[in-house]
Order: structure tokens, then C-alpha cells, then sequence
């Protein structure tokens, strides 16, 4: 009956033939069996050292390509921790949804039906599973609290220049769409109006001076700001620059611009200190932790 070998022994046939000893001296000194039997088992023993030294390669190439992928999603993190500009805006001047005139933000309607969709799993999934207990995520949505308080402030303070602009001068506030006169254009002076407030709240370098150059056309019936109409008033262009003036004292008398103010400031502070912990990661050049990904490749 034929002596049966096992991998091991193969392994150590091979190593002794790369070590210079011939298939014969194997045979005869070591292994004691055919010659034809050590050159079939030397064979079997490479062929199976080289598949496991390629599995060994594609797996290292697949956690490269993962760790890649991860780093990829910190970078995106990082890119989109950016500061919006003091006097950014979260509604249109304009009528439709989510504009000034809109009753309320259509992306806050809790009334909208919510449609259920397969879960996909994302490389941000992968990325979260890696950093599970990592305090990124509380300071990510600290940040996103912190934003979506802004959004939510610097909408009211829009409809709040549309109210005290209406109250102020007594014409109706519009987008300046509607076939009759009369009336102040929202989509100029509601934004120059909150560029005007801001750039003083914040103590920026101001672009709009509108203090100074707001001035009455009585030739048109309009009063302008350089070449942007404000408001169209036929035979009241003095009353109604002076009105507009009044509302823009008003507004930066606002509790509101306060509020905001701090907000900001309190957006800066959770933005700074998000990026920095996503930059601290990106210096690893490796994200720690595991996912169901690195499970399957058996790590």
C-alpha cells in the first residue's frame, strides 16, 4: 500500500528543493517514496504556495482600495465643512416654495408623506462603522444643529424684512411680477436690506451703502440704489426713500440680528472644530476600526 503525504510534507519537499537538494535525494534520503511522487507533490506544494501568495496580494490590493475609499469619504466630510458667508440667504425673494411669501418651509412640513426605500449600504456607512465611538460624529451634528438653527433664524429674519418693509412704508412687498405700480420689489431690497444688516452686524468690510446712496428718481417714480429699483412710487419717491430708510434702522435694531450674531458665531465654533477632527483622521493616512467589509476579508 502506498504511503499517503500531506500538505505539509509537500511544503517541506518543496522548501528542500529550493534549498538545492535534487527531486531524487528527496526521494530517496527523505521521504523514502518514488521519485515521480516528489516531483507531483513539489508541483501540488508551488501551485498551492503561489494561489495562497496571489489571494494574500488581492486581499491587501482590496483593503488598499478600501482604506482609499475610506480616506475619500473623510475628505468629503472635510470639503463640505466649509463657512457660509455672513449674509447668506435660505429663502428666494421670489414667489413659490420655499420663499419669503411661503406660508412655511416646505422642508420642514412634517405633513409630507415619507416614501420607505431599501437601504443601500454607502462607503459613509463603512466609514461610520470604522469610527463608530469616535467623537466626530457628535461634533459633525453638534454642527449640523448648530447650521440648521442659522437656516431657521435667517428665515425669519427674511419675512421680518418683508413685514417691517410693508408696515414700514405702507406698499405691498413683491417679487415685481405684478402688472401695477405702487409697490416695493422684494428680490432687491429684501437682499440688499439683509446685506446692509449683516455686513454692519458682523462688522465686515460693507459693499452696500445704503444710507448713502439710496435716492429718489421723481423723473421715473422710482427710488433707486445705484442701479437696482428698491421701490416703484409715482409721485412719492421722497416719502417712501425716507420710509425705506426707517425700516432698514428698524431691522438693525432687531433682537433677531442678535441672535443671529450669536448663532453664527456659535456655527463657527462646532464647523472649527468638526474639520479639525476629520483632519486629524486624514493625518493617520489609515482609518482605524473595522466594518463588515474588512470582517469579509478577514480582518
Amino acid at each position: 500500500m502506498s504511503k499517503i503525504f500531506s500538505d505539509t510534507d509537500r511544503m517541506k519537499w518543496l522548501e528542500l528543493n529550493e534549498k538545492g537538494k535534487s527531486e531524487i535525494w528527496i526521494a530517496r534520503e527523505h521521504a523514502h517514496c518514488d521519485t515521480r511522487t516528489v516531483k507531483i507533490g513539489i508541483e501540488k506544494a508551488r501551485r498551492k504556495r503561489d494561489a495562497n501568495v496571489a489571494r494574500i496580494e488581492m486581499v491587501k490590493d482590496a483593503l488598499r482600495k478600501h482604506q482609499d475609499d475610506l480616506l475619500i469619504e473623510l475628505q468629503k466630510i472635510s470639503s463640505s465643512l466649509v463657512m457660509p458667508p455672513v449674509d447668506f440667504t435660505v429663502l428666494s425673494w421670489n414667489r413659490g416654495d420655499d420663499s419669503v411669501f411661503s406660508v412655511s418651509d416646505r422642508k420642514g412640513d412634517e405633513s409630507e408623506p415619507v416614501l420607505k426605500t431599501e437601504k443601500y449600504i454607502t462607503k459613509y456607512d463603512l466609514l461610520k462603522e470604522h469610527l463608530k465611538n469616535d467623537k466626530l460624529w457628535n461634533l459633525m451634528t453638534q454642527r449640523e444643529r448648530d447650521y440648521r438653527e442659522n437656516a431657521q433664524l435667517r428665515a425669519k429674519f427674511q419675512r421680518r424684512i418683508v413685514t417691517v418693509l410693508g408696515t414700514q412704508t405702507g406698499y405691498p412687498v413683491d417679487d415685481g411680477k405684478k402688472l401695477n405700480t405702487n409697490l416695493i420689489y422684494s428680490y432687491t431690497t429684501g437682499e440688499l436690506f439683509l446685506q446692509s444688516v449683516f455686513q454692519k452686524a458682523f462688522k465686515v468690510r460693507p459693499t452696500v451703502h445704503l444710507e448713502e446712496e439710496i435716492y429718489a428718481d421723481t423723473a421715473r417714480g422710482l427710488v433707486q440704489y445705484r442701479n437696482s429699483i428698491l421701490a416703484e412710487v409715482p409721485g412719492h419717491e421722497e416719502k417712501c426713500r425716507k420710509d425705506l430708510l426707517a425700516a432698514l434702522r428698524k431691522l438693525q435694531r432687531s433682537t433677531l440680528v442678535k441672535q443671529l450674531f450669536t448663532a453664527y458665531n456659535s456655527l463657527a465654533g462646532s464647523n472649527e472644530r468638526a474639520k479639525k477632527s476629520v483632519e486629524q483622521l486624514l493625518l493617520l493616512n489609515l482609518v482605524p476600526g473595522q466594518c463588515q467589509v474588512c470582517r469579509r476579508l478577514g480582518i
